[in-house]
């Protein structure tokens, strides 16, 4: 309960000491009692008996100008709370416990409220952490894209958004079955001066790597480097922001869906490993220093 209020009540409390029994219910002692805990029909009735002594409910009723049927459910709620005893007789009359009990009783009913309302709260805002936790955890999505024309439109759609960096590590295979659809989008990420970096498995001849992949290793923002035997994990990381991890990586291009996420943790770890496979491969030397002419 507020200080503010407390101080009101008992203020009130000397009041009625003073003046012995008030002969009229004022509305501020109403309000009083209803911020304490009371509805305001608990508390006219509670000032009533009160005020004005023990009384029947036909009188309480007309004291408090509560009808009657409203004087019976809340009597008994006054009951529950041990402001009210009931006189047993013909008929049955009721009495209020002295203002200053009935207080103290309010107050300590308020107070456990505070508590339990305390209690309440903190679970609540344990909640809502969990729940803005979770909300970042959305934020970072976790996608699996399908195979065939989604995973190709995806692919696509990520080499377009690229700003800064593309680093990927593809089989023979699969980037050359790739270049079909990504050998336009490439070039122009690299005429925007995006850094590509590729990791495939050594061809075992020179004439493998077809002329599209040849293209592209014209430009010098386009490095690749061969591993002796085809990498064990397939994707790519885009910007540091982003990865594509293939979930089936000896499978055609159309056949294989892919793990898409930009969860910070698994961005790191695709980059780490990157890092460690590019640091050990063999760097394929340009067929030329200078850049592609375009037609």
């Amino acid at each position: 309960m507020a200080d503010r209020t407390t101080v009101k009540i008992k203020y009130h409390l000397g009041t009625f000491a003073k003046q012995g029994r008030l002969t009229l219910l004022h509305e501020e002692d109403i309000q009083i009692l209803n911020r304490a805990g009371l509805t305001v029909f608990q508390a006219k009735i509670y000032l009533a008996f009160a005020l004005y002594g023990k009384q029947t409910i036909k009188s309480v009723a007309k004291t408090a100008d509560i009808d009657r049927s409203n004087v019976y459910r809340e009597i008994s709620k006054l009951q529950e709370l041990a402001l009210l005893r009931k006189i047993m007789g013909t008929p049955n009359t009721y009495q209020a416990i002295p203002l200053q009990d009935a207080i103290s009783v309010l107050l300590a009913s308020r107070k456990r409220e505070f508590e339990e309302m305390k209690k309440e709260t903190k679970k609540l805002l344990r909640k809502t952490n969990d729940l803005q936790d979770y909300s970042m955890l959305e934020d970072e999505k976790l996608t699996v894209v399908p195979k065939s024309n989604a995973f190709i439109k995806s692919a696509m759609q990520n080499i377009k958004n690229i700003q800064t960096s593309n680093d990927t590590i593809s089989s023979l295979k699969r980037f050359t079955q790739a270049m079909i659809y990504t050998f336009e989008i490439h070039r122009a990420a690299l005429e925007r001066g995006v850094t590509t970096r590729l990791i495939i498995e050594k061809p075992e001849e020179e004439m493998q790597l077809i002329k599209p992949v040849k293209t592209l290793m014209t430009y010098p923002n386009f490095q690749v480097k061969c591993t002796p035997n085809p990498p064990e994990v397939l994707g790519a990381c885009f910007d540091n922001r982003k990865v594509s991890i293939l979930l089936s990586p000896l499978a055609d291009v159309e056949a294989s869906p892919c793990f898409l996420t930009d969860h910070h943790s698994f961005v790191v770890l695709f980059h780490e490993y990157f890092e460690s496979l590019w640091a050990s491969a063999e760097t394929v030397q340009n067929p030329s220093c200078q850049k592609a002419k375009t037609t």
